[in-house]
């Protein structure tokens, strides 16, 4: 008989067994989606963009429930276990569990479970989906099986979405990243007309619902709090009395109503543990019931059931939790329904989260102090009256606070601008505001105090104006211009109030009890330097060194990305072996006397060597196109159609569409176009847009309105040699003929470009500089000090950057013919965009800029190793067509630099065999590199790029 307890381990089985299958999914070019699934996951995964991009683990978890969805066309949780059951024993077992079963086969949509680390990105993980789900249903895409057939319902795509979220800190979070990194980041939607102008929906938020609501027939987004599921006969739960998440007014049916009017819909559950587990004792009838969640679940899919045709139905549910588990510790039973796994652990280990480190200091004796609150004696099984703060305490604080100042302090030392916040976490309201109070009383090394402008406090036992006041300081967090830097809160104020600035978190507890790890450091892990901002370049390496650090059991060497964790001594086994236990670096110990930069070091521009050092170069190229003066087109020189005006319109008006079989030329039938709305106006916007479609005439798209007026009068006047209204329909309908809508078309361009052809072209650009980025931030180990740069110091890599260092200190350096030049920093931004050898179009940022007196250089550094590569060649190519286009633009007037510029490669092997030679004299060797880079690609013939 299958043991109830192999549902507690079963949860991350499936997403082990998904993983493989995912990996050779992949290597297949993602085979078997449709069309717009397959543009979307090139767009997301193969293609490069500058600024953020999705993180592996994203990746993983996005290409997961499309192949469940599309490949294995999963209709319902328990069918997950019937894909994988006859291969896997344990879960054919599983499968057969009556436990399980009596989960799952009562849920009859597809339902998954996203499990991910607080910080590793859940919400773009929502977005992408949400996406992938628009577009489909927007292009009409089907699912289809291995045969063709589609598939039955509930399974499809929908552009109407329900987002779940456990209360207002998730909701705000939720409806920010909808309304900016949504609607504006490139990373989500392709540009162009089939995707980011196709993008609209209706954004519906807890406040819109209402009885007299009525929601868009078109795309919408309706963001709310699980809580408004509650029935109006329902009476709220012990479980929802203790955690005060009650709603004052229920919504379920009103909710229901509206949904289920279409037969369409994705419900997208964020934070998903808040609304699954086992049933709860209902305090009247002393029963077991379903939490609200389930049960509203079911009554929307049996309501949308009632109402729409099997045929046209689409319901999925999507869950992400870091937590999505039961119980806690060793008696964690996972959700049966998790198809992705990504812990933190693992986003540790892949620097997607801060690194943990327990501060711990000599001296202070805490181990012999209370860590709890000091209380009045108890009477009976009463707890004492709290009295105040303890000793152990207060130690406790004191040491947060003086981790908290050595980072701001050390930090605005460097030039870095970010604030480091402390975060206390109580297990007592009464202990929080006891800690409010005492930080009021402390001030920091400059003398300020930690006022109400710098410490806020917030729970749920405030005062509602004084609430809601602390809950909108929480936006102070991330503001690095905002003074507030100690935020006191308890440990039930959990998903959505993580912030990037917290630093250290003083944990205040009130027992010895258990608690769960992401309930003590969950709030704090999101990054303060992510890899994909330019700025924190130099940073990541000193992240990856403090990790390895941690990996030894020693303090960090920097705090960048560090949480420090004040815990009182007695829990330090808590860390240091359940977490090591489970994966985690961690170490302990006092890091006071470690810098907290690191060697990171700042260094600027010097306002000395910017008229002599400083260099430009061109971005977006363009031919500066003088406008035509469209008023002088003298329309009675135009030609005319051949076709006389009462013949055209004695001719069939519609369009006639002849069906023909390819293979025998058989003609099947003829049909009449239909359009209805087709008017004049309609007909002059259609001639205007043709006209500036054209590749030689795109330049013309912002004169649209005069080459509406140039058509206008032409038709009306020569078109048919006289002039003609053609606004009463029984006119109009002539120009409805594409003939006559080709023939106005080409007479209007003609004539433009007539008009043009005299003009004269210059090529001109935008302009970059070096001093455009003023401040560089680079490790002491990696400096080099270059003379002839308008930066003192230059960085190299701090791995295999030993070339790069030989290049500046023995050629560039002591090469007299090189008047300037500079390691190109990724803030520069001159970037060259090139096409793989897949074709996938990508960024090349080249090593090094050079001035001498006749030429500039864009020069390249290879070890030879890199050479055959693909992409070296093709960057090269690229490099050399963008000099060629660099060359035609003049720089701009006082800009003392030459205007041609030139692509060369320094092969590590050239270099090393001519060590001593100057910078003209390896110029030649230099450029045959590219010369043969680029034959390479067009055999030998070597055609010219």
């Amino acid at each position: 008989m299958t043991s109830s307890t192999t549902v507690r381990t079963i949860g991350l089985l499936l997403p082990t067994l998904l993983k493989a299958d995912l990996v050779g999914w992949r290597n297949t070019g993602w085979a078997g989606v449709t069309r717009t699934t397959a543009e979307l996951l090139s767009y997301w995964f193969e293609e490069e963009r500058d600024g953020a991009n999705f993180h592996p683990c994203q990746q993983q978890a996005i290409e997961t429930i499309i192949y469940c969805h599309e490949i294995l066309g999963i209709a319902n949780p328990y069918q997950l276990y019937q894909e994988f059951s006859p291969n896997n024993p344990r879960v054919a077992e599983a499968a057969q569990s009556t436990v399980l079963r009596n989960e799952l086969e009562a849920i009859a949509f597809p339902k998954y479970c996203l499990k991910m680390a607080t910080g590793s990105g859940k919400t773009w993980v929502l977005n992408a989906l949400l996406v992938w789900h628009y577009f489909n249903a927007l292009n009409g895409e089907l699912l289809r099986d291995g045969e063709g057939q589609p598939r039955p319902t509930p399974l499809g795509f929908t552009k109407r979405f329900l987002i779940v979220t456990p209360g207002k800190e998730v909701q705000k979070r939720i409806i920010y990243s909808i309304e900016n990194d949504l609607k504006n980041l490139p990373l989500f939607v392709p540009p162009g007309a089939r995707w980011r102008d196709r993008f609209h929906f209706e954004l519906y938020t807890p406040s819109d619902f209402r009885e007299n609501l009525t929601l868009t027939d078109d795309a919408f987004l309706v963001v709310t709090n699980w809580q408004q599921f509650r029935f109006a006969k329902d009476n709220p739960s012990l479980w929802e009395t203790f955690l005060g998440e009650r709603e004052e007014i229920p919504k379920a049916e009103i909710i229901a109503d509206l949904l289920t009017q279409y037969p369409d819909l994705c419900i997208l559950n964020d934070e998903a543990h808040h609304v699954h587990a086992t049933r709860r004792p209902n305090r009247d009838t002393g029963r077991d019931e379903e939490l609200v969640w389930r049960r509203f679940m079911t009554f929307l899919h049996d309501r949308q059931i009632e109402q729409h045709l099997e045929g046209q139905r689409v319901f999925q549910q999507i869950d992400f939790s870091a937590t999505p588990f039961y119980g806690s510790g060793d008696s964690k039973d996972y959700f049966p329904h998790i198809i992705y796994d990504y812990d933190l652990a693992q986003a540790s280990a892949d620097l997607l989260v801060k690194q943990l480190f327990l501060e711990q200091r000599q001296g202070y004796n805490l181990e012999a102090l209370d860590f709890r609150a000091e209380r009045e004696p108890t009477t009976g099984k009463r707890r004492g009256k709290i009295l105040g703060l303890s000793p152990g305490q207060k130690i406790m604080l004191e040491i947060g606070k003086e981790k908290l100042e050595q980072l701001t302090e050390e930090f605005k030392a460097k030039g870095i601008d970010r604030k480091p916040v402390m975060l206390v976490l109580a297990e007592e309201t009464e202990v929080a505001d006891l800690v409010g109070d005492y930080f009021n009383t402390l001030a920091n090394r400059d003398g300020d105090y930690y006022d109400s402008d710098r410490t806020v406090v917030y729970h749920s036992n405030l005062k509602t104006a004084d609430y809601e006041a602390a809950a909108n300081k929480l936006n102070d967090i991330d503001n690095d211009r905002l003074p507030l830097q100690v935020v006191v809160s308890v440990l039930s104020v959990r998903e959505g109030f993580d912030r990037t600035n917290i630093c250290v978190i003083v944990m205040l507890r009130a027992s010895e009890a258990d608690l769960l790890l992401e309930q003590i450091v969950g709030r704090g892990l999101r990054l303060m330097f992510p890899a994909y901002k330019s700025e924190y370049d130099q940073i990541q390496d000193l992240k990856e060194e403090a990790r390895q650090q941690l990996l030894n059991r020693e303090a960090p060497s920097n705090a960048f990305d560090c949480l420090f964790l004040v815990e009182h001594p007695k829990f330090k086994d808590f860390y240091e072996n359940y977490l090591r236990a489970q994966g985690y670096a961690i170490a302990s110990g006092d890091s006071s006397t470690k810098k907290a930069t690191g060697d990171l070091m700042p260094v600027d521009a010097q306002s000395d060597r910017l008229d002599k050092y400083d260099i430009k170069w061109p971005v977006q190229i363009y031919d500066d196109i003088p406008m035509p003066k469209l008023h002088e087109i003298d329309v009675m020189k135009l030609g005319h159609y051949m076709v006389p005006f009462e013949t055209q319109k004695s001719m069939p008006i519609k369009t006639m569409i002849t069906d023909v079989h390819v293979e025998t030329d058989t003609k099947a039938k003829t049909w009449e176009l239909e359009n209805d709305y087709f008017d004049y106006f309609y007909f002059l916007q259609r001639v205007a847009r043709a006209v500036t479609q054209s590749k030689k005439t795109t330049h013309l798209s912002g004169l649209c309105t005069e080459i509406t007026g140039l058509v206008d009068e032409y038709v009306t006047r020569r078109l048919f040699t006289k002039e003609i209204d053609f606004t009463e329909p029984d006119n109009y309908r002539v120009l409805q003929n594409q003939q006559v809508i080709n023939f106005v078309s080409d007479q209007i361009r003609t004539a433009i470009t007539k008009a043009t052809d005299d003009l004269l072209y210059h090529p001109s650009a935008t302009w970059r500089s070096l001093s455009d980025v003023p401040r560089l931030l680079m490790r002491f180990k990696n400096m080099v000090i270059t003379p002839r740069c308008i930066y003192p110091y230059q960085a190299v890599q701090s791995e295999k950057g030993g070339f790069e260092r030989q290049v500046m200190t023995k050629l560039l350096i002591p090469s007299p013919e090189v008047l300037a030049f500079a390691k190109l920093d990724r803030k520069h931004e001159l970037a060259i965009a090139y096409r793989d050898d897949r074709g996938i179009q990508r960024k090349y940022e080249p090593d090094f800029i050079v001035k001498t007196a006749s030429k500039m250089f864009i020069l390249e550094t290879k070890g030879d190793h890199l050479m055959t590569q693909s992409d070296t060649a093709l960057k090269a190519q690229a490099a050399v067509a963008w000099c060629k286009s660099a060359s035609r633009v003049t720089p701009p007037l006082g800009i003392d630099q030459p205007q041609e510029w030139e692509y060369i490669l320094l092969k590590q092997s050239v270099f090393n065999a001519n060590e001593g030679a100057s910078f003209n004299a390896l110029l030649p060797l230099m450029r045959q590199e590219v010369v043969m880079l680029v034959a390479g690609l067009y055999g030998e013939l070597g055609l010219e790029v």
